[in-house]
């Protein structure tokens, strides 16, 4: 069964229609009932004749009250909840760390492998040797890495792609 959109049905609630308004989305709304069921359902038929009869509406902010607000009940009681909608944004940090063991490609790889929530990995004991450097540009061309020489003595730093 749909909800009844009539305009009468919005005015017929409009003292609460006004307290949603009142509390301007960002608080609950909270109205005791003896039959909170009967309420709930009158309310959200309220909301949706408002939202759909905008022109004959004394207050054009009634339009937004059930986009605005999500009816429930608690406790014998009809709650006007407000749908917040709030942005989440994920900041990711950077994760680095510098080992001191690994002194072949071998152990750069198993130690990248190992360490996969660590972004930058520098790798200071790293030997270098043309044929170590070979293995290991090899091995990261295969994953998801990026290799920065930092030159003779200097080491290496395995950067992982985002």
């Amino acid at each position: 069964m749909g909800y009844s959109r009539s305009a009468h049905a919005a005015l017929r609630f409009q003292r609460l229609l006004d307290d949603m308004i009142e509390a301007g989305g960002k608080h609950e709304v909270i109205w005791d009932a003896p039959d909170p069921d009967k309420l709930s359902r009158q309310l959200r038929e309220a909301m949706a004749g408002a939202a759909t009869h905008v022109s004959e509406m004394p207050n054009p902010e009634y339009a937004n009250l059930f986009k605005n607000y999500k009816v429930c009940i608690k406790d014998g009681a009809v709650i006007a909840k407000p749908r917040v909608s709030t942005e989440i944004v994920a900041v990711k940090r950077k994760v680095k760390k510098s080992y001191e063991y690994a002194t072949t490609s071998e152990q750069v790889a198993e130690t990248c492998i190992t360490e996969k929530y660590v972004d930058e990995l520098l790798f200071r004991s790293f030997i270098r040797s043309e044929k170590e450097l070979q293995k290991l540009e090899k091995w990261v061309s295969t994953v998801e890495y990026k290799l920065i020489d930092h030159g003779v003595g200097m080491g290496v730093t395995i950067v992982r792609k985002l």
